[in-house]
């Protein structure tokens, strides 16, 4: 076993992987009450006017910021030997980079500000181009945590920095109640998991130098950031547009179906993706290994999604008006189609673990840029027809591109196309019978209180999923292996 510090003290994949997904999975839940505490309580202490100066440096900081960490960290996570020289290049470089990026943001700050026809935009960018070098001090620190697969201190970091956020700009409220007690929030959660990393992980960076040598890990980074560009563009554009169009209210809607639908499934994914990327990478140079962990880490992530958007579907008529209220009533249907895209989003999301795993990012980029181009022609076309139409044309065209998207994941052969259609097949059409048997109950629940349908349809959901899974061998075997993680993972919470 190799004594890099570098390296991951592994002595079972399986052990390390069921602790990632027991420890990401708390601090998510922590993370997710926290934002829940900070919506309403600063909902009430802040007016929504600072609320919209700090919501109108979104577009121009996070635009910028996709180019600080240049996809370094996952090129150390991924890379199988890793020397001292190599990540104290990335260092420089990444801080070299996040340096002139900043300076930028103080540049456009103005232009922002006169843009919007409000001074204090201007003062905000240039204060947040500080937290994009707070961030760059911690994220190579970040990636040799993630290479190691210490998922604890991680979750530890997660916790301390959404928690500390929350508590420092309420805080900060009773100073003063504007956009700079939000301000004050991101600062505290930059800095403390960056100050938590520098004290705990036993590297420190030294004299510049070694850029030569980093070449292949430069090349990657440049694929993953270009890939974040062109999906920040997909991602995004469509509320610029339809904002521009057809104005606040219409877009209010849109954004309020979009986070309401993909904000939980995101808590899903994107925890797990942190805990795939360094397993996969580990078991590179095993096929076989690999493409068993990678089948059973999709099967097992759609079985925690996909019957999730199919509940959420059936009873988005009596789920929207309880949430939010009978004035949303307007994103019920943006809802409803954005759904119907998630089902196929949650097959095609694991993908990104195929790529960063393989070191294909040049192929990664390519996809990002196809995705872009396709996403922004499938926003014009349906934006005549409001944010109904753009969602739906969206949806369209993701259905499109994932038959494109799994032959070019799989063209290397690493990952078998009918082992994964096996993976999937039984999970999808269970649930659309249960989708077919929910819309059939639908005029039985409706006249009920909300506190009844809504478990009503979750049993229901659920219930038949699980059962129409029964009849599939594949179906059985994914069930058993959900059954024995969650079995495992409360073992290892009763021993904690």
């Amino acid at each position: 076993m190799s004594n890099n510090i570098f390296d991951p003290k592994i002595t079972q994949m399986g052990d390390k992987v069921m602790s990632g997904v027991l420890f990401t999975g708390s601090s998510q839940a922590v993370k997710v009450i926290t934002q829940i505490i900070s919506v309403v309580l600063l909902a009430r202490l802040i007016s929504p006017e600072n609320f919209g100066i700090m919501a109108m440096t979104g577009p121009v900081f996070g635009f910028i910021t996709l180019f600080t960490d240049l996809g370094f960290g996952q090129a150390l996570t991924q890379k199988k030997e890793v020397t001292h020289d190599d990540v104290n290049a990335l260092f420089w470089i990444n801080f070299g980079v996040s340096l002139v990026v900043a300076l930028i943001v103080i540049a456009v700050a103005p232009l922002a500000g006169a843009f919007y026809h409000e001074e204090s935009v201007t003062y905000l960018l240039i204060a947040m181009s500080a937290l994009i070098l707070f961030g760059t001090l911690g994220s190579i620190h970040g990636a040799i945590t993630y290479r190691r697969m210490e998922f604890g201190l991680l979750a530890v970091l997660d916790t301390i920095g959404a928690v500390g956020g929350v508590l420092a700009s309420i805080a900060w409220t009773f100073v003063s109640p504007t956009f700079w007690a939000l301000y004050v929030g991101m600062v505290v959660s930059s800095l403390l998991p960056v100050i938590t990393l520098w004290l705990t992980v036993r590297w420190l960076p030294t004299k510049p130098g070694g850029f030569a040598q980093v070449k292949s890990l430069l090349h990657f980074g440049a694929g993953v950031t270009s890939f974040n560009v062109f999906n920040y563009l997909a991602r995004n554009l469509d509320n610029v547009l339809i904002g521009q169009k057809w104005g606040g209210v219409p877009l209010g809607l849109y954004d309020r179906a979009y986070k309401l639908l993909l904000y939980p499934l995101q808590n899903v994914t994107g925890p797990l993706s942190k805990v795939m990327l360094p397993a996969l990478s580990r078991l590179h140079g095993d096929p076989d290994r690999y493409r068993a962990a990678f089948n059973k880490a999709l099967a097992l992530t759609l079985l925690a999604t996909v019957p999730a958007v199919a509940l959420l579907l059936v009873s988005a008529d009596v789920l929207i008006p309880f949430v939010l209220g009978d004035e949303w009533l307007g994103v019920i249907p943006i809802f409803k189609v954005l759904a119907i895209c998630a089902f196929i989003q949650m097959l095609n999301n694991p993908t990104g673990w195929l790529f960063l795993s393989q070191a294909r990012t040049k192929a990664m980029s390519i996809w990002g840029l196809v995705t872009a181009i396709t996403s922004i022609i499938a926003f014009f076309i349906g934006l005549p027809y409001g944010p109904v139409g753009v969602a739906a044309a969206y949806a369209v065209s993701e259905y499109i591109r994932t038959p494109l998207l799994w032959w070019l994941v799989t063209s290397n052969g690493r990952i078998k196309r009918r082992t994964v259609l096996g993976a999937v097949l039984p999970i999808y059409i269970s649930v659309g019978i249960a989708l077919a048997f929910g819309h059939f109950v639908q005029p039985l629940l409706a006249g009920m209180s909300p506190f009844f349908s809504l478990p009503l349809y979750g049993l229901l959901v659920y219930g038949t999923t699980v059962s129409a899974m029964m009849a599939f061998p594949k179906g059985r075997e994914t069930l058993l292996a959900a059954l024995n993680l969650g079995r495992g993972l409360s073992a290892k919470i009763l021993r904690r």
